[in-house]
């Protein structure tokens, strides 16, 4: 799976891809510039063109999986369900190892009601990366809301330890 982080700016490797041909090359340094603007839905389209014009690497398939998981988020921030399903679909299909995608897939398996599976997906999440702060706390916030405070607080924990940006209290999830 790929072991990039899920938000932050994606660069190129100039060691990667070293023989490309410049149609795709550029398209993939199109697809960076519009992923780091947030653009994630043009991010993909550009990605899978340079796919189609030859691209090769591990580096553009995660590339592609990255923008793919972030249009989902983006899409089930919108409350645009389908659409997130299917950004999420395509992400699978590159790489099926996504902590982050499952644990936007469990959000919106939880937004639409199916809490077991949701369950499911966070659990997933967390057991390909134990710092998965939005898995934790996707978790958490649905063991809280089973009523399983104990493994609620140890997800919380878990969050807040594993990045600063989860400093949240047991009391607001």
């Amino acid at each position: 799976p790929c072991r990039a982080g899920s938000r932050r700016l994606l660069k190129l490797d100039p060691s990667e891809n070293q023989d490309s041909s410049s149609s795709w090359k550029g398209l993939l340094e199109q697809g960076i510039s519009l992923f780091n603007r947030r653009c994630y839905a043009e991010a993909v389209r550009v990605f899978e063109e340079s796919l189609r014009r030859g691209a090769v690497g591990e580096e553009v398939r995660c590339f592609l999986a990255h923008a793919c998981v972030s249009a989902g988020e983006q899409c089930l921030l919108a409350g645009e369900l389908d659409g997130a399903e299917g950004c999420l679909r395509r992400a699978f299909q590159v790489d099926a190892g996504s902590a982050r995608g499952h644990a936007v897939l469990g959000a919106l398996l939880k937004e639409r009601g199916h809490l077991k599976r949701a369950r499911l997906e966070y659990e997933e999440a967390v057991r390909l990366d134990p710092d998965a702060v939005d898995a934790r706390l996707g978790l958490a916030r649905l063991l809280s809301e089973e009523g399983d405070r104990e493994g609620a607080e140890a997800h919380t924990r878990a969050a807040v330890k594993a990045g600063p940006r989860a400093s949240v209290s047991i009391e607001s999830i």
